[in-house]
């Protein structure tokens, strides 16, 4: 496929890509949100659909990377890249804790991948990527509320807190 490149603007603002952060879910209980729990599992099972999500979007965006030649634009999508990478690592690790506590990671996880492949499969790589651009877009939509409405993450776990806001 190719990528129209009609407008060479720089981004809106410049996000930089945090990667020295690191997170420990040792002592996470599994509802981590006190007298939420339905908030506690909201979270949870976004944070397991994340790995599946953001290695669908790593294919993705390294294909269309082999089609832009615009430097700017190369190093916005690389950047990215690397963000998707280490956010599938923490959400990984904070899964296996949720393992260790008794969730059914594994089959949420392979519940997750064959719906993805599902939708993936049906559509060529221009449809992938706005698949690719549309849920970050309902991720960031997601991120403005869970930022700006602090009872979203009231009485949450203080690292659950932390990978939560950074992940936003």
């Amino acid at each position: 496929f190719s990528l129209q490149q009609s407008a060479k603007t720089e981004p809106p603002i410049d996000i930089p890509v945090r990667m020295g952060i690191e997170f420990d879910f040792s002592d996470v209980p599994a509802v981590h949100t006190a007298g939420n729990p339905c908030i506690s599992h909201l979270w949870n099972a976004l944070s397991m659909l994340a790995p599946t999500f953001e290695t669908a979007a790593i294919k993705v965006l390294r294909h269309a990377l082999k089609e832009l030649d615009e430097p700017a634009l190369r190093s916005d999508v690389d950047a990215f890249i690397k963000q998707e990478a280490l956010h599938s690592r923490h959400h990984a690790a904070f899964n296996a804790r949720l393992g260790e506590l008794g969730a059914d990671v594994a089959a949420f996880n392979t519940l997750g991948q064959t719906a993805w492949r599902e939708t993936m499969d049906r559509r060529d790589a221009r449809q992938q990527l706005a698949t690719i651009v549309a849920a970050e877009h309902l991720i960031h939509e997601l991120s403005i509320v869970g930022l700006s409405t602090p009872e979203m993450l009231a009485n949450t776990h203080p690292e659950v807190r932390r990978l939560l806001t950074w992940h936003m």
